[in-house]
């Protein structure tokens, strides 16, 4: 299966099928096409973001959990450090 080339009569064929259509149109036509793209657009845009903002709030969980974590290890090591001799009572 070979890809031809598009030669210089097809190129003018197809815009002059695109010039035929799009003059073809009047301007309520274009109004809902313009308003379609702009919906399909707003669409694409909000799933971006949003996607963005479910992983900027993931990775900030993750970082509030490790941060959770440490403080309690820091809690625990000040809650059993007294019960541990002081070092000046310790003989070596």
């Amino acid at each position: 299966m070979s890809i031809s080339k598009v030669t210089p009569p097809e190129v003018g064929s197809y815009a002059g099928a695109l010039v035929t259509v799009a003059t073809s149109l009047t301007l309520t036509e274009f109004g809902v096409i313009v308003g379609i793209a702009t919906a399909l657009l707003t669409f694409v845009l909000n799933a971006w973001y949003t996607h963005q903002r479910n992983t900027r709030e993931h990775l900030l969980a993750e970082l509030d959990r490790r941060e959770r974590e440490v403080r309690l290890q820091q809690l625990q090591a000040q809650l059993l450090a007294p019960l541990s001799p002081p070092a000046s009572l310790v003989k070596a």
